[in-house]
């Protein structure tokens, strides 16, 4: 029987990725992880851009809500007037620290934790660039002053009369709005800029709110991370089956390479192959069992059409199938071969005077003892060759073994003791057996080993009966080797 493989070699197979389970799991694991990573990026781009949409919202809101704070007039609107800017009749600011009226923007700060600007238009303004800090960027100056807000600078010192960056200026001069990342004071801020319109729709300043970045991003993080967590939840779950279900197929699988190497070596099951499942494998299973019914079938066949239906020993068919088949392997590696032919003596006398009814007898109890031989060794092939002539053939025998199992079934047969008054050697039935023995190399065929087995049976029968001879395949002439016992 195959010995079952160790902890430590199913180990070394499976990281190997010599097992179909292995495989099936890493093409799992591998898949896995590129959903996990497709999953994610999907949902950070959705959930940034899901959570930008509301932050606009939230800000288009604030934009409402400042310039109420600012006025309750319905009816106010913006204006320039001697460089300063208003809404309604109240002064915003002219970009001082003294004019700016910078409550309603920290009103608004306390109350939605929205960073609020006003920014008014400076067409003359003298516009350089910005120096980068410690905690700012630079940026080149655009034509917007800043005239009231809610932020100082990181330094906290007021950051009122600072320019606006000049591509957001733009950006208002054109589209009349700006949205996206800004460093404001030294902090990052997710901002709306919209432009102020006076009641002739001139542009005469610009309204910016804006939310710190942090809290954009913590919110799309924990919007992320909790759909991280179910994802690899659902992985895990999905993982878990799925090794339980190639478990249960591997296990199938194996179940069906045991199965079908039993038939390959010969050895049909008594059993039908059985597994425990309900999908293709047990449609595999009702196949091989199919193919172990016709294959029952014709080895049934193949034995009635090999066998010799009155000694129940192979016949000449037999013979020529199992010589075909052993002559391969005797290539692949050499052994001591030998082939006998075995006849019973006076045995159409015998026919002939105690009828067919007796011959028949005489001929199963002769099969029996050469079964008998065959049975008590291997790689004994006995036959029967044709009328009262077998054939036996020996693979892996010495020559003294061979001489030992041949004299031992010529006393056997003469140990039956059937009455045979009308032979001429002895008063019961006695076989005469010619045998031809050699390491069987490809030199010679089994056809030779048959001659020569022919020739040396043939000349014991010119001397005596009851009697055999062995010779050697390499022997050229075996008239001077018999010798009479």
């Amino acid at each position: 029987m195959e010995s079952k493989p160790s902890i430590r070699t199913k180990i070394r197979e499976f990281l190997l990725l010599r097992t179909l389970h292995s495989k099936l799991i890493l093409i799992y694991l591998i898949f896995s992880i590129g959903l996990f990573i497709f999953i994610n990026l999907a949902v950070m781009s959705v959930v940034t851009n899901l959570e930008e949409t509301m932050m606009l919202r939230r800000l288009h809101s604030d934009v409402v809500y400042l310039e109420d704070l600012l006025s309750k007039d319905d009816s106010a609107r913006w204006r320039i007037e001697n460089d300063k800017i208003y809404y309604g009749n109240l002064l915003i600011g002219d970009g001082t620290e003294q004019n700016a009226n910078l409550a309603p923007f920290f009103e608004l700060e306390r109350k939605t934790g929205t960073f609020s600007y006003v920014f008014m238009l400076d067409e003359d303004a003298e516009l350089s660039y910005v120096k980068a800090t410690a905690s700012s960027a630079g940026y080149a100056e655009g034509h917007y002053l800043r005239v009231a807000g809610s932020t100082k600078s990181p330094e906290g010192e007021s950051i009122v009369g600072t320019y606006i960056a000049k591509n957001v200026a733009d950006s208002l001069d054109k589209n009349w709005i700006y949205s996206g990342e800004a460093v404001v004071a030294g902090r990052r801020i997710y901002c709306l800029y919209n432009a102020l319109f006076d009641a002739q729709g001139n542009i005469v300043g610009a309204m910016v709110v804006g939310r710190n970045i942090t809290e954009l991003q913590a919110q799309i993080k924990s919007s992320v991370n909790k759909i991280s967590y179910a994802t690899l939840f659902a992985i895990i779950i999905s993982g878990f089956f799925m090794v339980l279900i190639t478990l249960k197929w591997t296990s199938a699988i194996k179940i069906i390479v045991r199965y079908l190497k039993q038939i390959e070596s010969g050895n049909l099951p008594e059993k039908p192959l059985k597994l425990n499942t309900r999908d293709e494998m047990s449609l595999i299973a009702d196949s091989i069992n199919q193919m172990l019914i016709s294959l029952e079938e014709t080895t049934s066949l193949r034995k009635k059409s090999e066998t010799d239906a009155l000694t129940n020993l192979p016949n000449r068919a037999a013979f020529y199938t199992y010589t075909q088949s052993l002559y391969g392997k005797l290539l692949e590696t050499p052994q001591t071969f030998a082939l006998e032919i075995l006849d019973i003596d006076f045995f159409k006398q015998y026919n002939d005077n105690y009828g067919h009814s007796a011959g028949d007898t005489c001929l199963q109890m002769v099969a029996g003892e050469m079964r008998a031989i065959a049975a008590e060794s291997e790689n004994i092939f006995p036959c029967r060759y044709g009328g009262d002539e077998f054939v036996i053939i020996y693979t892996g025998y010495s020559k003294s073994e061979i001489h030992d199992m041949v004299a031992t079934l010529k006393g056997r047969v003469l140990s039956c003791n059937i009455e045979h008054e009308f032979s001429k050697i002895s008063d019961v039935v006695t076989v005469t057996q010619g045998v031809c023995f050699g390491l069987f190399d490809g030199s010679s065929s089994i056809e030779d080993y048959f001659e020569k087995a022919d020739q040396a049976l043939y000349e014991v029968k010119k001397v005596t009966r009851n009697d055999f001879n062995i010779v050697s395949i390499d022997d050229e002439n075996i008239q001077h080797i018999v010798k009479v016992r």
